[in-house]
């Protein structure tokens, strides 16, 4: 197995506010267990009297029982000493202003703020990759594809190919996004002469996500598209999920199956209920306080035009992938999620009936700085089942980058046990691809990173 980096300068992926954020609860769990360590009477300085040692195990203690509902606990050690106390400030707003959890138990903001930066670097370590530089280099011809005018910069935020039918059967054609233009549309390369051919498709405020499919089944291909409906991070209520369908003539009808909601990140349709039409999951990244997840029940009967049903399946922020497959082997599709900003977890959701979905927790990862960005369903081992290819480089939350940053295996076990296995450390990744590079039978990964706020002083850099 061998890893291809690349750094990318321009924005690749829409979330720009993925991980602005990581839960202030998960920076106060981490509290319990440095000072319990401090308050051991053998290490304590001989100063602090038995008095002073219970206050600090009382403190302690009421930073777990605060934080035990969250997730992993966040180390000093995740972030330099100068932004911890930015960090706590945030995290107390967003407690305070839409979380669940009770800002009245929240322990006192100065004490825990002195509290991280006493025991945080002063600077991160540098990062250690574990990729190895393989034979040598694998030779990769690249095609330069002009989207825009001169000036005019996109935003990439989805790549992917499908094949289109066409007069002759069918040609491959990279679909993609552009999420700052609000361009939808296709690239067709011909290799033979080195060129290529732009087509838009359709037009959207900030599409995230598009999928190709025919969800009204009428033999043409429609299109899905999850619009973020703002740019830049933002908790406004201007998601929305749009449906093209196509018409006979060639053109599209825009129809909007949701909208007033936090920014739309992704859109995938299947049968869920096993009724021989197309059902819908949505994932509503939002940004601190809102977002969620939403199954979209098609109640249309055969022959009409989607209807659907609404059903809140996770009301939490930061919903980011939700690939589809059987995880539990039971005949009915399930959706795994992943869920970033101050959860940081992967989910499966197993399909328990019409409307009803089942969560159960695969993998939660070390603290809230972990930086989820991307998940994909990919047999890495060949051994016949799906594993998950992970992956947690997000710097737009405070653009430091993190030497603990990287991409992860997450080997299925069965009964739904995922064994994580680091696969490699690397600054800012964003996205990453399965596939043989290389021709020997085996899968390589593609891994890309993306470092827009680092300066060529950065390490990450160099």
């Amino acid at each position: 197995m061998k890893m291809i980096f690349s750094k990318l300068q321009l924005s690749g992926r829409h979330h720009g506010s993925r991980h602005q954020v990581g839960s202030w609860c998960g920076l106060l769990g981490v509290l319990f267990v440095f000072l319990v360590s401090a308050c051991n009477p053998k290490k304590a300085p001989a100063s602090i009297s038995p008095e002073e040692l219970a206050a600090n195990e009382a403190f302690a203690h009421q930073v777990k029982s605060f934080c035990s509902s969250c997730h992993g606990f966040t180390t000093p050690d995740s972030l330099p000493r100068g932004a911890w106390a930015e960090k706590v400030k945030l995290m107390y707003g967003i407690t305070a202003g839409g979380s669940t959890v009770d800002i009245s138990k929240a322990p006192d903001m100065q004490k825990l703020i002195a509290f991280f930066e006493s025991n945080a670097p002063e600077a991160l370590p540098p990062i250690k990759s574990t990729a190895n530089s393989g034979p040598g280099s694998l030779k990769i011809d690249s095609t330069r594809v002009q989207l825009h005018r001169e000036h005019v910069f996109p935003a990439i935020s989805q790549v992917d190919v499908h094949r289109f039918r066409n007069e002759s059967g069918s040609v491959p054609r990279v679909v993609f996004c552009d999420m700052i233009n609000g361009f939808v549309g296709t690239v067709e390369f011909d290799l033979s002469t080195g060129s290529n051919h732009i087509e838009q498709l359709v037009r959207a405020r900030h599409p995230a996500h598009v999928e190709m499919v025919d969800l009204d089944k009428d033999g043409l291909l429609d299109i899905l598209v999850s619009d973020l409906g703002t740019a830049n991070p933002s908790d406004a209520l201007a998601g929305s999920l749009e449906f093209f369908r196509k018409l006979p003539n060639g053109k599209y009808d825009q129809q909007t199956l949701i909208k007033g909601v936090g920014r739309v990140s992704e859109a995938r349709s299947a049968d869920f209920d096993g009724d021989g039409d197309l059902d819908i999951i949505c994932a509503i990244f939002g940004w601190r306080k809102v977002g969620g997840i939403i199954y979209l029940e098609n109640e249309a009967a055969l022959g009409e035009a989607p209807r659907f049903k609404r059903h809140v399946i996770d009301p939490r922020a930061g919903a980011i992938n939700l690939p589809i497959c059987d995880i539990d082997g039971d005949g009915r599709l399930d959706f795994i999620a992943l869920i970033s900003q101050q959860h940081e977890f992967i989910y499966a959701y197993l399909n328990r009936g019409p409307g009803r979905f089942e969560p159960h927790l695969l993998y939660r990862a070390p603290h809230s700085n972990w930086g989820s960005v991307e998940l994909k369903l990919v047999d890495l081992d060949k051994d016949g089942d799906l594993d998950l290819l992970y992956t947690h480089g997000d710097t737009l939350d405070d653009e430091i980058p993190k030497p603990y940053h990287g991409v992860s295996w997450l080997e299925n076990l069965g009964s739904l046990e995922f064994l994580e296995h680091p696969l490699t450390n690397l600054y800012g990744a964003y996205a990453a691809s399965a596939g043989d590079l290389d021709g020997d039978g085996d899968l390589d990964i593609a891994i890309s990173a993306f470092l827009p706020y680092v300066g060529e002083d950065q390490p990450a850099l160099k």
